[in-house]
């Protein structure tokens, strides 16, 4: 629940998600039409990326896009793949290349959000320091009446948002 609170979160009653603080901001969504995963895509979001975060810039998508990803050649005529697996974790364009499985893992028509690269460190989730943990000693069932168990609630806070969303750039589906 706490990753994909980080991921796609509304941040009201839950931390604000990456994906949502990024989309709120027209300027970091690229939108491309055709509807279809390409090797351009890949080489189009960082060149929309501010030279300031590429640096430390790094990728991040669903499995499935990963994958799509992982087929594609670099170019025309190359053999290379657009994602090199003889690292951990994988690279693709010579930036890391992590999954994250609650971003759009479809690259159907109307599919939102399913790349993501940036400088992560302009992402923040804070956690308060120390969780509370409650003994229980009588459950009760949805009839009211004691199931004769035993029980422990546990909870904690945190938040998360994105510091500088000009560090990111996502690329969004939307044909």
């Amino acid at each position: 629940m706490e990753g994909q609170a980080s991921t796609t979160g509304s941040g009201v009653g839950q931390p604000k998600g990456i994906v949502t603080a990024v989309s709120a901001v027209p300027g970091s969504v690229i939108t491309d039409v055709t509807n279809a995963i390409a090797a351009g895509q890949a080489f189009n979001v960082p060149s929309q990326l501010p030279a300031r975060w590429l640096p430390r810039a790094q990728w991040t998508a669903n499995l499935g896009i990963m994958n799509i990803f992982r087929l594609l050649p670099q170019a025309v005529g190359l053999n290379y793949p657009m994602v090199d697996d003889s690292t951990n974790p994988p690279k693709m364009l010579g930036w890391n290349f992590w999954e994250n499985s609650h971003m759009d893992g479809t690259s159907a028509a109307g599919a939102d959000n399913v790349l993501l690269a940036g400088d992560f460190t302009q992402f923040c989730i804070v956690d308060r320091i120390g969780t509370t943990v409650e003994f229980i000693p009588h459950l009760f069932g949805s009839n009211g009446r004691p199931k004769g168990q035993r029980g422990w609630y546990a909870y904690k806070r945190t938040g998360s948002d994105v510091l500088v969303p000009d560090a990111f750039r996502l690329l969004n589906l939307n044909g």
